[in-house]
């Protein structure tokens, strides 16, 4: 049945496809009634929480066959791609390092490549994972991460803005829309290093620096 859905915390558009039963999340992007969506939100895997998507109805497929035989049948579990650079604490990339990838139970290993680049395909529901990288250094040896897969906010958000802010190591506190003292320090000491106006308020241009910093381009 068509339908609005309200977006949840960690939602994108490849899992919600997913829950509602649709093996390319296109099909809801590009309807009619999702244009508004799509032109606020350019990147569909980037949904804010309270986003509104329209949710068409499913269409019933139906495959002939001889009543005496059996068949068989694959069902394809939407997968989206984990892209996610790895730097050191001087924005030196930990390149040709091994990982590991914990995702839905199983491991997938391999190593970063020159730019510090890991990527892999990873069921689209998923939410949640662990992050390994073996550095060979002694002091560092194996740093690990936690991940809320989908849980960044788009960055004209402050919340995606705060994320943004965090994961480049100039933010060490909660992640929400609050854009406190804390914060705006944080945000003066990222527009001092990129060489624009530090005057420790989410611009327009700081938020595009943000993006740019720290999102993987395809």
């Amino acid at each position: 049945m068509a339908q609005n859905y309200t977006v949840q915390k960690g939602d994108c558009l490849a899992s919600i496809a997913a829950k509602f039963k649709f093996g390319d999340y296109k099909i809801i992007y590009n309807h009619a009634q999702n244009a508004a969506l799509k032109q606020k939100r350019p990147k569909p895997n980037l949904l804010a929480a309270g986003d509104v998507v329209f949710i068409p109805d499913t269409e019933i497929r139906e495959e002939s066959g001889a009543t005496d035989k059996k068949h068989t049948f694959q069902i394809i579990t939407p997968k989206v791609k984990f892209r996610v650079v790895v730097k050191d604490d001087k924005d030196a990339a930990f390149s040709d390092k091994k990982y590991e990838l914990e995702i839905d139970g199983k491991t997938l290993e391999g190593n970063t490549d020159g730019k510090g680049l890991i990527e892999q395909e990873i069921p689209a529901n998923v939410t949640q994972g662990k992050l390994k990288v073996f550095t060979e250094d002694e002091k560092l040896k194996v740093l690990t991460w936690d991940l809320e897969l989908g849980a960044l906010d788009p960055s004209e958000t402050d919340e995606g803005s705060k994320g943004r802010l965090k994961n480049l190591n100039f933010y060490f506190g909660e992640v929400n829309s609050t854009v406190d003292d804390k914060t705006k320090e944080s945000v003066k000491t990222f527009q001092k290093k990129k060489a624009i106006t530090d005057n420790g308020e989410l611009t327009d241009e700081t938020r595009n620096k943000l993006r740019d910093s720290h999102d993987v381009k395809s």
